[in-house]
Formats: C-alpha cells, structure tokens, sequence
C-alpha cells in the first residue's frame, strides 16, 4: 500500500509513514477530495458504496515533505468543491458550487441576521461599554441639572443632589407617544428612573435594548396622556436626556429617491454620548418590505408604526434588517447606542418590495459576457414564459451576495444558485445583500435552463476524440455544447488542467431544462434520466486575482459510460514484481480510461500503481457499462474489486493535477488465484518469507481451513526502514476482502478458503524483507495443541522466557478468563531498533478483525516491552489465548514475560519493597547492572532514583530479570544527569517521607560515583615473549602456586615494554599442570581482585588463556584459588595512551584458516613439529597494507597428542611461547593477537598431528578504534539472570546481554568490545559463538568445550547495536562473561 507522500522522491517507490504494532498511523491521501467530489454542479458529496465494493483501505497520516510546492495535505480532485474552494481561498460551498461564472448568491447571504452567533452582547460587555459612555459624557461640556424641564434630545448632566433624587418634567404634547430615557449613571445599570404621568399614575417601560432586562440601555415607556411628566432619578452622578418618539418634529424624513434599491441614500450620522437615540421617518406603506443596515452592530435598530406598535428589530449583533411593514403608515426608525455610547454610523434604508431604480435584464444566449460596470444594488429579471431559470454574478473581483425577490418583497428560489429557479412569468428582483462588502461594479447572468441558443455541437467521446478545448471571453461568460447522448446513459466529466487555467463549474441540462445528476453522489459521473437532446453549459467561476479569471482557458472532458472508444488495454498480471500498463497524466489530461474486457478479468482482483514522482497522486474508479460505481481507491494506490463474470467494466485513472507517468497493475485474488501454500499453519511457526525488489512487488499465498477454523495472518517487516515496509489484505472464498492489517494481525474465520495478499509499501531500491505469519489458532474442537500446552493465570505467572526466530515467530498460551479481570503483563526484549513483541489476547467472541477487542484486550505500554490486559464486565467468560509475537522486532528476539494480577484476586501480590543494592555504587553517565534485594519485587517494579523526593533528569531503570521468589531484581540502572553523591531509591512510587525507611523506600540506598575516563590507548604489539614461568624462575621465583596464592608480574620496564606510560598488557596465561580444578584472575596490581576469572583449568590439564589486563604501577597480578599450579605468561603487546601503536579495527568474525578443507591452507593435517603459513593481509575484508597484528581465535581440533601451538609472524624467529595448549583429544581454542610481517603469520605446532583453524575478529593498523581497558567486571551470568534472562543456553538457543552504556562502556562510538567469555556445567560436547548482535551466526567458534568442563577464552567482538549474541551448538550450558576491556572512537 502506497500513502500520500508531500515530497518528491525517486522512482520507483512510493513512500508512506510505516504502521506500527499499537496503532495505525493513518494516511490522509484521497480520502479529503473524495468526500468532495462532485457531480457535475460540484455539490460536496460522499462517494457512493455500491453493494459490491471492496472495504476501504486502512487510512494513515500523511507523509511531510520539503517541497513547498506540494503541500502535505491531500490535494483535492481536479473540478471538485474543495479544489476550487482551495484555490479561492473561501468554502467550498461559498463559490464553487456555482452553475456559472459568478460567486454564491444565498438566500441565507442576504440575511445577516443568520450570523450574529458571534457577536452577542454579554452583561460584561455591556459593563465595559458603560464604561466608555461615562468616560465620553464626562469629558462633554454638559448643562448641569438636577431638577427641572428638560428639552428633548439634550443630554443633561446631574452631578450631585445633595442627598435627595433628582425630579424633572417632561412635556409631552399629543396624547399618544412613546418616549425614550437614556440615563448614564456613574455606578454600573444604576439608578433606575421612575416616569410619572400628568395624571399621577406610574408608567410602565421596558429596556428594548436589553431583552434579558438585565437593565442596560434606553428605557421605552408608552405614554397615554399629553401633559407635563415628572421623571425621577434616585442619587447623583448621572446623565439624561429623552425624546417623543412620534411627535418628535426633529425625525428624518426620508423620500422615495433615499429608499431606491438600485442605489439607496447613505446617511452618516454621530449620536453623541448619552443621547437617547436618532428618529427617522419612512416613506413606505403597509405591506411594504424595508431593507436596512447599519454600519455598526452595536446600534440597535426599531421599526414602529402610527401608533407607537414595534413592528421589527434589528436582531443582536446583526447590522441588517429586512422588515415586512404591518400596521398604519407612517413607519418610524428609532436608532440608538445601546449603552449610549458616542456613536459615529451609516444607515441605509431600500424598499425590497416593488423596488425602484433596478436596470431591467432580459434572459441571454451562451456564449454572452455580462456587463459588469454597474453598480447597481438591483437587477430587475424579466422571465418571459414559466420554466426552470438560472441566474447569477460576474464580478472582476472576489464574490457578490444577494437573492432573488418576487414583487412583493419574498425570497424565491431559497436554496442557492447552483439549484435550478423554476418561475413563472413576470419580473422578479435580484437584489445585492447590504452587509456585501464586494466590488462595487458587477454584472448579473441570466438565462432559460432549457435553452441552448448559443450552443455548439459537442461529442462524448473525448477519450478518443480529444477534450473540449479553449478560453473564456470574459468574467461571467457560460459555453454550451449539444450532447449526442442518448437517456439512459451515463457521461464522465472532468476538469483536466484545474489549478492552470479556468475554475469550471458544469451543468447537463435535457429538453426540458431539468438539470440532470443534480442529487447524483456518484463520483465524477453524470447519469441522464430526461428527455433528450441534452446538453452541457461550462462557466468560468475564477474572480479577482484567482488563476484563470475572466478570460481562462479550459481543457474539459466528456465520454459516455460503457464506451471504450480511447482506453488503453489492460492485461492482468501475476503476483510478483510485473505490471500490465503503462500510462502517463498531463497538465491537459487528467483522466485516462483503462478498458476490463467482459472475458478479461477475474471475479475478484486487486489495482495498484507506483509513479516517477512516488506521490500518492492519482485515484481509482471503477465502472460498469451504466456508469455505476464498482469501486474506488482511497487513501491509497491499492484497492481492491469485485466483479461480474461477463461484464465489462472501465477504470479511471483520475490524477490530482500533475505531470506523472504511472505503471498499473491488476492481479487475481478470486477463487482461480494462483498462489502458493503458507510455510506452516502451525500456531507460532514458521513464516513464509519474501524479498520485494520494486515498489509493484507482491506475493500472495492460499490458506485452505475449515469454515469454523481461527486464523492469525500477519505480515513483518523486522527492522522496518522509515515509511518503507509491507501491507497485508485476506479475501475469502468469495473474493471479499475480510481484513486489511491494521495492526499487529488479521483474524479471519468462516471461509474454506483464503486468499493472503502482501504488496510491498514505501519501495525505495532496497529490498524489502517481508515475514507472512500464517497460524490457525483455533479450530471447532478449540484452541490449538501449541496454545492449551501453555497455561497462564490472570491471577499471575512466574517468568516465561523464549526466543521468537522465522522458524517459531510466535509463543501462545490458554487463560481462563473472567468478568472484570485486570492484569499486567511485563517483560524485557532484545530487540535494539525500538521495537518490540506485541502481546495479544484473543478469544472466540468477536474473533474475526483487525482492531483490539474491547471486551478482553491487551494493550501495550512504552517504553519497554508491558502490556495492561482486562475484560469488561460483561465480557463472556471462558478459556481465551494469549500471543506473543515478534511483529517488528528483529529476530532472533529473547524476550522474558511475567503476569501480576491487579484486580479480581485475592489475595493481591504485595507491594514491592527494597532493602538493598548489589552493587550498591554505580558511575555517572552510563547504566549499572544491580541486584536489588528485598521482597515483592516483579520485572514490573519500577525504580528510581531520588534526592529529596525529585527524580534527576534523565534518570531510568529496566529490567533485566527477576528471581522466582520476588526477592532479587537486577535492572540496569542509569543516574542520568544525577551529580556524584548519594541517592535513595524508591520502587513502584510509593508515598515516603524522605529520609525515612518505609515499604518500597530506601535512603541512600545507591551511590553515584564520577565517570571514569576513557584512556584511548594503542597497541604495540611485540614478539611473544615470555615474562612469567614458575617452573624455571623467570618472573618470580621459582615455585609452584598453591591455592589461593598470587603471583605479582612486572610488566612494565621488562623485555621491551617501556617502564611508563603503559595502561594494559596483552598476555597468554598458561596454567600448568594443575592438582585440582579452579581459576586464575589476573588484574591491576593494588586493586581489588574482581569477582571474575580468565583462565579455568581442571586437575591435570595444562590450558592456555589469552589475558588483557590494565596496568597499575607497571605490575599485575595472577591469583589461582584452587590446587597447586605452575603458571607462564607470555606478552604479545602492550597499549599506550601516548599516540604511538595500532588502533583495531573489528570485523565480523571470519574463518581464514581451516586445514579440514583448505580454507587459507592446504587441506592436511598438521604433523608434529609442523608450520603453517597464513596470509592474513589482503584478505576477506583486512587491508593488504599497513596491518601491524591481527586477533584471532585458533582452535586446535583433535590432536594425537598433547602439545601446544605457538602463533608468530612470519619471517621471524620462533618465540619460546605458547598460545594455545592442547591435550590428546581434546579440542580447544584461545585468541590470540599475534604481530604480522609482510602480511603473513605462522603457526607452528609441537605436539601430535592436529587441524587448526583461525576464525580472525579484527586487526591492528594506523586507523581504527582506540581502547580503554577496565578492571574486570561481569556484564553476564545465565546463572543468576545478571546481564539476561536466568537459565541455560539449549542446543541452539541464543542470549543476547547490552553492552553501550552500561557499566562504564559508552553509549555512543562503541566499536567492540574484550570479553573474558566462560561456560560452564555443558550437559554435551559442543562450542560456543559470540558475535554481535543483529548479524547472522557466522560459522565460527570462540569456545568448544567437553561436557562436564568449565571452560574461558577472551573474545574480541565488533559492537553494532549495544548488544551483543552468544549461541550454543548443543546441549545446555551456562554462560559468564566478564569485560576486560573496549574498543571506541
């Protein structure tokens, strides 16, 4: 599957974001334009599902890319709402939906009443306007009154009433009025006024200005009486003024010419602060229809009858009111400031009804350009006979609102001007909504739908005959061509060059007029049901500054359905990397036709497409003859289809507007596929595998069942590059797709048969290595043998460790499950490319599907390798399956897994308690592998480091494996940026006082010391050389070593080693002839022995160890603990910090000897006394120049006789050395770094005749990386679970331990590192490998050893992720490994 991708990239991939095992990050591709696309009048519509239509394909996110050209999100379809809506920078439904060239002329436009949602007048605003008024009124030279006459329309100000009220009168001279107060008091809505009448009584008013009477604004009180009023006004501080609304002889009387819709007067007017409002007296009459605005929303508008009646309101936060006129002329507006601010406006009034100075406009032939220089509020449309209409704008700049009106001032035709108007004859008015802020000249179209004066013949079938082409003459203009087709019949329509020249909007119209596919939702066809002839008008609906406004070109196709007149064949492929066709997209042509024969398909197949840009940049859709949809991509190259046998079907190629050439392929996924059998159905067995070599690359496979069989189908992609990987779809016997992998798997059930497709996704010209999981979990007899032979309980599990390999990529067990269960499950990984295992909990209910389950689930949590598992409560209890599969991880992948029950168990496992550390201190800057003592603990247990209850900054723990009682958890543990110093350590965050020993809180408990520092020393190597014999007194003296003796070696200043300067020293330790079995350690003099070894021995057999050893003081120490024993050391080099030697450079380990089969010699054995030569230079990966040694391991293989093998470089003497000691029979290794001379190094051997073989790790020379030694520390130990997982190493098994920033060793510039690797307790003669990790097991060995032995070799071993693998032959066996050094840049 192929997502979109913003950015170019090379041919021939197509690039997507990969999937990860807990979530789908999804693709936003073609999903956008096809939920817009359009059917001719470009209404937004949803792609039609038709009853044989594949499901979608999974949706991810959307790619990013660097182009800006190209934006990330997708680009919508040619001709769609949503692409001309993106280039006009408005809606979609604002333009593009236009029949013509005009922008949208509304119903609900002309009405901003609609849209006052966001401007409402809250009580705190009103406050903050109060605010204001007071602010304005007190800064105007005001009459100052308390008492007395007040004037109307004078704003007074009352500043202080020395205790009382203040009283006026107000001189109302007719009977009948309605008077309006405004009084601004200095205190926020207060005080409130009382209005007494002549004759005593108190009339009643009301705040219009405030519905909600949350007393603000004007006070409106109906007055009965003419005479003098009393107005009264509690305290002081304030201002008033009022005014007769009827008898106000100070109204605006407005003429007929002021109320002309065509160009109604602008009357600018200031009212100033605290005034109680403006009167305007109308011209209109009863049943009249007034339009008004206002330039500012906060001016509150009333229209009042003769009698004082309100007929109409300006709405909130409106600024335009249309306003039927009832009750007796005259009509009057009282406009005023609702808080009484100052107020600087425009107000307009217009008859709507039987409008005035309106242009008249006859209807217009195709092919005309609407004059476009009026500006003219009004246009008067005269319909000359009953029929459907169209009708909109044309304007040089951006979109004009307005409505249609009939005489009486009503809206017709309320829907917008993409709908057909059907009117009856007489004239109607189009009038410009007020609030339109658009040019002021524009023009108005016009025409009869069922009318094709100024049409042209036209042809549908522009596939062949070629699109219709040209240009507009002007903003406005409509085309129109005469169709040939039949009713019936279906057309396709496409824009090809949106975005380069005119924005189309298109319309088929029949004989009639009725506009054909108007509610079609099928995406790009047109299906004609009228009367024909029929035929197609086209408008350019670009305005402004748009591309391709006024005179745009246009490139417009037109084909029947069914036809196949200009499609391309299109043969159907096999899986594998073909294709069947090669098409290409222009500028000028976005659509190409590709023709399925009726005898040429299968009944269920699936399309895909890559592309010389690798955009996701074109669509599928699928057609029958009738132009019904089959099918369609989305989201992505890859569909899948159903189909009839014998019909014939046409596929769309449908791009998004840019140049591109495509391969298109369609393969079988019916019944008749061929496609091969899976490697195994067994539960977690072995995967079928694939290598995809081009971004068309697919494989597909048949699973044959049994209906009531549960299957698990999965696709890997181990170690997945970014955005490049593989994608998995099931069909069943029908061809209907089941499942596309959205997640970890599919699970399929209740089908015979099954087709697993798997195409490659994000090719990017490297292989693409793709594992097909294929298990029937589960058939109508249960569960699988492989699941119920594991059992596990909700209630808890002890550790389960394994390792998931292609050959068993799974681990399944059975769990009786219940209601509102709750249980975690944690684990550790060896997988180094931040993934890991999924866990999966699957249950017969509600099997079938991709997505978790939610009534029994397990999802997992990072980082880490947990999962959190639960049921609902009303989950159906029974026995469910528990999965563990590598999914991404890379494999081979160790991983270990224990369950701690969290709720429903009794009783609850105890809290997790820490009582010490081992070790208790730890350096700066990288982790330490510790032993944490106590009780409850879990691979689960969280810990901490804390100082005064805050973690530092970067500071974490993981698991490395716990102990069957819960008492002993080693964990790497990193102090992140926590400074030298103590620390305590808290587990599974417990509340603690500081300071306070208590359940899960140790103070003090760890100790951070400082970083040690990398000494960057190189070797010098030397001619073996023996410092050390105790048999003749060289060295020490003359003496045998008892048990639990040390002998003290100066090295330094002895045989060439210079006397300082030297940090370490290369040495082959031998133990002679031993009395009993034991060890010896060596290491830096004056420091404490380590609790590590470097050569095992056994009662009576001599071996030989090679030793790196720091050097303290220029002397080293060599302790034996069991036995007496002679020992010799022999030194091969020695490392200096001071620039001069050889840096290494490491290798994968590689044989370069093998005298079984003449690897690097003749094939022979070597006789006693015999020497063989071995190049070394120029070889496998080791420069021919410039190598001054090389490490290697050499093995003896079964000797005739006991003797030894003394490696040396060629050309020079022989040295009085050993490096490798063997006995009769008995085959055995040691490393061995050796000087080379002339590229060439000897090997000569002393005893009976024997094999050797060399397997060489790395060599020496000028570049490379240089090495720290370190005093000997254990990184790993099978037998207490430090380092990795506790227990043996089976025939074959694989353990894996880090290595990078661990114990000292860097995170970053790790290039190997020098282990002292150790087995012991082997039930079988076998050997041993160790390499890095993330390669493949090389064919060579660093340790063999006999059954029953305790056995050491130091190796050298390149360090690619952090981790490094060790693998055992056969048997069972326990590992220890002790670092001695590493290699960095």
């Amino acid at each position: 599957m192929r997502e979109l991708e913003g950015a170019a990239m090379p041919r021939p991939g197509l690039r997507r974001r990969r999937r990860t095992a807990r979530a789908v990050h999804g693709t936003l591709a073609l999903v956008a334009a096809l939920a817009t696309a359009t059917t001719l009048w470009l209404a937004p519509v949803a792609t039609a599902a038709t009853p044989t239509a594949a499901p979608a394909v999974p949706s991810a996110s959307a790619g990013t890319g660097t182009d800006a050209t190209h934006a990330s999100a997708a680009k919508p379809v040619p001709g769609s709402a949503a692409a001309k809506a993106a280039r006009a920078g408005t809606t979609a439904t604002s333009r593009a939906k236009a029949p013509a060239p005009s922008t949208t002329n509304s119903s609900t436009a002309a009405h901003a009443n609609s849209a006052t949602a966001a401007r409402t007048w809250s009580k705190a605003a009103a406050a903050k306007a109060h605010t204001t008024a007071v602010r304005q009124t007190a800064a105007a030279d005001l009459p100052d009154a308390c008492s007395g006459a007040l004037d109307p329309h004078t704003v007074y100000s009352c500043a202080d009433t020395q205790g009382g009220d203040a009283s006026y009168t107000l001189d109302v001279p007719q009977p009948k009025d309605l008077l309006f107060v405004q009084v601004v008091a200095q205190n926020t809505f207060g005080p409130q006024p009382v209005l007494t009448a002549p004759d005593g009584t108190t009339v009643t008013c009301d705040h219009p200005d405030d519905p909600q009477q949350h007393v603000y604004g004007a006070l409106r009180c109906p007055a009965a009486q003419a005479g003098t009023y009393t107005l009264t006004v509690p305290g002081g501080g304030f201002t008033v003024a009022w005014n007769a609304l009827l008898s106000d002889t100070s109204c605006t009387a407005l003429t007929a010419q002021d109320t002309a819709l065509g160009a109604p007067a602008a009357l600018s007017r200031s009212l100033a602060a605290g005034a109680p409002g403006d009167c305007y007296r109308l011209p209109l009459a009863s049943g009249d229809v007034l339009r008004s605005r206002v330039s500012d929303w906060t001016d509150n508008a009333w229209v009042y009858d003769a009698d004082g009646t309100q007929v109409c309101a300006k709405a909130e936060g409106a600024f335009e009111m249309d306003c039927t006129l009832t009750g007796a002329a005259p009509y009057r507006v009282q406009l005023d400031q609702r808080e009484a601010e100052q107020s600087d406006y425009t107000v307009e009034f217009a008859r709507l009804s039987t409008p005035d100075g309106c242009p008249a406009l006859q209807p217009q032939a195709y092919g005309t350009v609407p004059d476009a220089s009026s500006t003219t509020r009004c246009r008067q449309l005269h319909v000359p006979s009953a029929g459907p209409y169209v009708f909109g704008t044309a304007a040089a700049d951006h979109g004009v609102d307005g409505a249609l009106y009939r005489a009486d001032g009503t809206e017709i035709c309320t829907e917008d001007q993409s709908a057909d108007c059907v009117l009856t004859a007489g004239d109607y008015t189009w009038a410009r909504a007020l609030q339109d802020d658009g040019p002021d000249a524009y023009g108005v179209w016009f025409r009869a739908a069922a009318s094709t004066d100024g049409c042209t013949a036209g042809r549908d079938d522009d596939f062949a005959s070629g699109a219709l082409t040209g240009a507009f003459d002007g903003t406005g203009e409509e085309l129109c061509w005469t169709l040939p087709t039949a009713s019936g019949q279906g057309l396709y329509l496409l824009d090809q060059q949106e975005d380069r020249g005119a924005q189309l909007a298109q319309a088929v119209y029949d004989a009639q007029g009725v506009r054909q596919c108007a509610d079609d939702t099928v995406y790009l066809v047109c299906k004609l049901t009228g009367t024909a002839p029929f035929h197609l008008a086209l408008a350019n609906t670009a305005t402004g500054t748009d591309s391709g406004a006024g005179n745009g070109s246009y490139v417009f196709t037109v084909q029947r359905t069914g036809s196949t007149s200009g499609c391309t064949a299109w043969p159907q492929s096999a899986f594998g990397g073909s294709y069947g066709a090669e098409v290409s997209l222009s500028a000028t042509q976005q659509m190409r036709c590709l023709a399925l024969p009726a005898n040429g398909h299968s009944t269920a197949e699936m399309f895909d497409y890559t592309n010389s840009s690798g955009r996701l940049n074109a669509s599928y859709q699928v057609y029958d003859a009738a132009g019904d949809k089959v099918c369609a991509s989305s989201g992505s190259s890859l569909t899948v289809c159903r189909f009839a046998a014998g019909t014939a079907y046409q596929v769309l190629l449908v791009g998004t507007g840019y140049d591109d050439t495509y391969d298109v392929v369609r393969r079988d996924i019916s019944s008749t596929a061929s496609c091969k059998a899976p490697a195994s159905l067994a539960a977690g067995g072995a995967a079928t595998a694939y290598s995809f070599d081009s971004a068309l690359d697919s494989g597909c496979l048949r699973v044959s069942a049994a209906a009531t069989d549960k299957l698990w189908l999965s696709v890997r992609t181990p170690n997945p590059e970014y955005e490049t990987g593989a994608d998995l779809f099931v069909t069943d016997a029908t061809g209907t797709v089941v499942c596309w992998q959205q997640g970890v798997e599919c699970r399929v059930t209740g089908s015979t048969s099954y087709v697993v497709g798997v195409v490659a996704a994000g090719y990017d010209g490297t292989a693409i290595q793709a594992r097909v999981d294929t298990w029937k979990v589960g058939t109508a007899s249960g569960w699988a043998s492989q699941c119920t032979a594991n059992h596990l309980s909700p209630d808890g599990f002890p550790v389960h460790s394994g390792t998931l390999t292609e050959s068993a990529a799974g681990y399944c067990a059975v769990m009786d499950l219940g209601p509102s269960e709750y249980f975690h499950i944690s684990g550790t990984d060896s997988d180094t490319n931040g993934y890991a295992p999924a866990i999966t909990l699957l249950g017969t209910p509600g099997f079938a599907g991709t997505s978790i389950n939610a009534a029994y689930q397990c999802g997992m949590s990072t980082p880490g390798f947990n999962a959190y598992c639960s049921t609902s409560a009303s989950m159906v209890p029974g026995q469910y399956v528990l999965v563990v599969s590598a999914d991404m991880s890379t494999t081979p992948v160790e991983y270990s897994i224990q369950g701690v029950c969290k709720d429903e168990c009794s009783p609850l496992p105890p809290p997790a308690d820490v009582s010490s550390l081992t070790p208790a201190t730890g350096p700066a800057g990288t982790a330490t592998q510790v032993v944490l003592h106590g009780s409850g603990l879990t691979l689960g247990t969280s810990v901490q480091l804390a100082a005064n209850a805050s973690t530092p900054s970067g500071s974490w723990a993981e698991p490395v494996s716990v102990n069957a009682a819960g008492t002993a958890l080693t964990v790497l543990l990193n102090p992140g940026s926590a400074d030298p110093g103590s620390y305590d350590v808290v587990v599974d965050q417990p509340g603690y006082t500081v300071g306070t020993r208590s359940t899960g809180y140790l103070p003090d408990g760890f100790t951070v010391t400082a970083a040690p520092a990398a000494t960057h020393s190189r070797l010098v190597p030397i001619t073996p050389t023996r410092f050390l014999d105790t048999r003749n007194g060289t060295g020490a003296p003359k003496a045998r070593v008892g048990a639990g003796g040390t002998v003290r070696l100066t090295v330094a200043g002895a045989h060439g080693v210079p006397a300082s300067g030297v940090t370490a020293v290369t040495m082959n330790v031998t133990a002679v002839q031993p009395t009993a079995g034991g060890y010896v350690t060596v290491y830096p003099d004056g420091q404490p022995r380590p609790a590590a070894s470097n050569v095992n021995y056994r009662a009576g057999h001599t071996i030989a160890g090679l030793v790196t050893v720091p050097v303290h003081d220029g002397v080293v120490d060599l302790y034996s603990n069991a036995g007496t024993i002679d020992l010799v050391a022999d030194v091969t080099g020695y490392y200096t910090a001071d620039g001069t030697g050889s840096a290494l450079t490491t290798i994968t380990p590689t044989r370069f000897l093998d005298t079984r089969d003449g690897t690097g010699a003749p094939k022979a054995r070597v006789a006693s006394g015999g020497t063989v030569r071995l190049t070394v230079a120029g070889v496998r990966g080791v420069p021919a120049s410039g190598v001054t040694a090389v490490t290697m391991n050499v093995t003896a293989v079964r000797p005739t006789a006991g003797g030894y093998v003394t490696v040396y470089p060629d050309g020079q003497s022989r040295p009085a050395a050993s490096n490798l000691n063997y006995g009769t029979g008995q085959t055995i290794p040691n490393l061995v770094t050796v000087p080379v001379h002339d590229g060439v190094v000897d090997l000569y051997n002393s005893g009976g005749t024997i094999d050797l073989v060399a397997d060489v790790t790395g060599y020496y020379s000028p570049a490379g990386a240089t090495f720290t030694p370190v005093d000997p520390v254990r990184l790993l130990d099978t037998r207490s679970g430090l380092g990795a997982r506790t227990g043996q190493v089976g025939p074959g098994g694989t353990v894996s331990f880090e290595v990078a920033g661990v114990d000292g060793l860097p995170s970053t510039g790790l290039t190997a590192v020098t282990l002292n690797v150790t087995v012991t307790a082997p039930t079988a003669n076998s050997y041993l490998t160790v390499y890095p990790h993330g390669t493949p097991l090389p064919g060579v060995s660093n340790l063999n050893y006999p059954a029953s032995t305790t056995i050491a070799n130091q190796v050298v071993v390149p360090v690619l992720d952090g981790r490094v693998s060790l693998t055992n032959h056969t048997g069972d066996v326990q590992v220890v490994a002790d670092l001695d050094g590493y290699s960095s840049t």
